[in-house]
């Protein structure tokens, strides 16, 4: 099965710059780390460099039998001295090296969840979350192998050939020139060659990965229902049929790669006999000892550890760029319209010291306007209900109200304060927000009510919980408050999940608050009863609701109906 993606080649160095800037703070420990990479790469060449020539002129010796003396301890000292750098650069290397690579995941992590608080709400409620997961520690654990799969790796290995080449030339200039021309061949077919095919293939491979992994999930939360529907086969089999695309892509880059791989082996090859033969002439041509002949393959040979995997590290360079992509478009700015931009310079307004106020109330979403007025105000104390259909806006004002989501477009204040400077400390202190969707953590009924106070007593929790109407339930849950409510509440319903929430709520101290949509899931008896519980703490508030209908709300002073573009008052 093929795969209808087309590859794209906009991939560049810019991707990386925010990235490579954050690394400012471990730049001398990464330093460090690829100069204990060559240390260990240049003694290992020179471990088997200096073996071979060893071995050879002390056979020599024996052979030419004519009293020729061989000094056996200064290259020995120096066979010695090679490996011990070895061990100690590859240790070294692998304890700075990491060390450094951890500091840079935390800096890493750290710019980028500094970048996803700044993101709007909005834009985090139209994510996908088991996509955003995944992209967020996939991409990072690929942008982990940027210094030690790429970088490091490849940057040693050009060193070290170079070092090589100009070793040869001290005793053959057309010899080094010889493998300098072979080895420059051979970092062209593995690196750029390579780094082009990965980022051919590595957009086409991720976003197929996705699709799959998403079917998966969607495949096994809706099992049930397809059961039902008889649809399981059916979406079954679309599923295999993604996997066979997810597979048929990963093979044809594979298949590119070991190409280019085997050709790097092929020239390495080629280039370590060439430099054999041409040794053993400039030896008959008296131009090279034999030891020296013999070492200089060898010396070539030794870049194999090094050369080799050149194109397997190059192939890295595709899904690098392609998490640093994805990660820059988490952490970008959200887009203000230009429309929301004059609406705001244009605002001059006159804040009263009371109350709730928004100046310049001016909404939309997706290229459609869905409020514009000039201001609206809510006395303190007062109690505003807010109905409109659904689509038009409710929860996005109940966003903006609660201080959750700023607009450059609306003006929020509370007692003459704009919301918008207040820090998340003061706005918790004089605002809670009940939102549409219910939030209940992995873990017990008592880690969640805790959420809305640290201090929480057990008297208080179950004064909130016989507001809501859950005192009996919770009575009879086998550990009471230390029941465990399951992965995301999945072990209460959805009006137990709203109650709890509700209760959350209850154990505030808010001047303000705002309830979109509070009795979600809940029967009309319950809410009945929760009213009724609820009044009298209510009417010490200014509380603003936001509902469909208003019949499913405590009582109000005002009511207001979101139409067309405005908020009209009803009787």
């Amino acid at each position: 099965m093929k795969h209808n993606l087309k590859p794209s080649w906009k991939y560049n160095w810019s991707q990386l710059k925010p990235w490579f800037k954050a690394l400012k703070p471990a730049r001398r420990k990464l330093a460090m780390g690829v100069g204990f990479s060559l240390l260990a790469a240049l003694s290992g060449v020179g471990l088997l460099a200096l073996s071979g020539w060893f071995i050879t002129a002390s056979a020599f010796s024996g052979i030419l039998a004519m009293g020729l003396m061989v000094n056996i301890y200064t290259p020995g000292a120096g066979i010695r001295l090679f490996a011990v750098t070895r061990t100690v650069g590859r240790y070294l290397e692998r304890l700075v090296q990491h060390d450094a690579v951890l500091k840079v995941q935390t800096i890493w992590r750290v710019k980028l969840f500094q970048g996803l608080i700044q993101r709007d709400v909005r834009w985090l409620h139209g994510q996908q979350t088991s996509l955003l997961i995944h992209r967020l520690t996939h991409n990072l654990n690929v942008l982990d192998l940027l210094w030690l799969r790429f970088v490091t790796p490849i940057a040693t290995a050009g060193v070290i050939s170079l070092a090589v080449v100009g070793f040869i030339a001290l005793w053959s200039g057309g010899l080094a020139l010889l493998v300098l021309l072979f080895l420059v061949t051979i970092f062209a077919l593995a690196v750029p060659q390579t780094m082009r095919v990965s980022v051919r293939f590595a957009q086409i491979e991720n976003q197929t990965e996705e699709q799959f992994r998403q079917q998966a999930l969607d495949y096994v939360e809706g099992l049930a229902e397809l059961t039902a529907w008889g649809l399981s086969p059916t979406y079954r089999s679309q599923l295999m049929q993604q996997n066979e695309v997810f597979m048929a892509v990963r093979e044809q880059r594979l298949r590119h790669i070991t190409a280019y791989q085997s050709g790097v082996v092929l020239l390495q090859q080629l280039m370590a006999l060439v430099t054999a033969l041409a040794s053993i002439y400039l030896w008959q041509q008296g131009q090279l000892s034999g030891p020296i002949a013999v070492m200089l393959p060898i010396t070539v040979l030794a870049l194999s550890d090094l050369v080799l995997p050149l194109a397997t590290q190059a192939n890295v360079w595709g899904d690098v760029l392609h998490a640093a992509k994805q990660l820059n478009q988490l952490i970008a700015p959200t887009a203000v319209e230009p429309k929301q931009q004059q609406a705001l310079t244009q605002a001059q307004v006159s804040v009263p010291a009371k109350g709730l106020y928004v100046a310049q109330l001016y909404l939309s979403q997706r290229q459609r306007v869905l409020i514009d007025m000039p201001n609206w105000h809510v006395p303190a104390q007062q109690h505003v209900a807010i109905c409109a259909a659904s689509g038009v806006g409710k929860s996005s004002l109940a966003d903006h109200f609660s201080g959750l989501v700023h607009s450059q477009a609306i003006g929020v204040y509370w007692q003459g304060k704009a919301v918008a400077a207040m820090s998340d400390k003061q706005r918790s202190e004089c605002i809670t927000y009940l939102p549409q969707r219910n939030f209940i953590v992995n873990g017990t009924l008592w880690e969640n009510l805790r959420l809305a106070d640290n201090n929480l007593t057990a008297e208080a929790a179950w004064q909130v919980l016989g507001w809501v109407a859950l005192d009996k339930w919770a009575m009879q849950l086998p550990q009471g408050l230390d029941t465990w409510l399951g992965e995301q509440g999945e072990l209460v319903s959805g009006g137990q999940g709203r109650r709890i929430a509700l209760a959350r709520v209850l154990l505030t101290n808010p001047q303000l608050l705002i309830l979109d949509e509070p009795f979600t899931g809940v029967d009309a008896a319950t809410q009945n009863i929760i009213i009724n519980r609820i009044q009298p703490w209510l009417m010490q508030r200014t509380v603003i609701y936001f509902a469909h209908d208003v019949s499913v709300l405590p009582g109000s002073h005002v009511k207001y109906w979101l139409d067309e573009k405005q908020l009209k008052r009803t009787p």
